[in-house]
């Protein structure tokens, strides 16, 4: 699922209600600049009813190489989306986060 779709601004992605409720997820990010953004800082976000969002990676991450994977388990949630709180420092570099889920 495409959460961030190229953006060079801080936002929250697009959220998806899965129908159930899975608690495993992964959180793949890419730059379109082929160099790590050291300034650049993702996160998580899940909710149980779609209205209250929580950053379930504990952190944001930053200093992420573009096509890196993040791994979260043990978090519930029914709805998911990707957060860019700091946006990539080079002009021009845009960022996309696909998000897999897992029962």
């Amino acid at each position: 699922m495409k959460s961030i779709d190229g953006v060079r601004s801080t936002e929250a992605g697009t959220e998806f209600f899965l129908g159930g409720t899975y608690s495993d997820w992964g959180l793949q990010v890419t730059l379109s600049s082929s160099s790590k953004s050291a300034a650049a800082v993702f996160a998580l976000q899940a909710s149980l009813n779609g209205t209250d969002w929580q950053t379930i990676t504990g952190s944001t991450w930053q200093n992420i190489d573009s096509g890196s994977i993040i791994w979260v388990t043990g978090k519930p949630a029914s709805y998911i989306r990707a957060l860019q709180a700091v946006v990539p420092p080079t002009t021009g570099n845009l960022a996309s986060a696909w998000i897999a889920a897992a029962p």
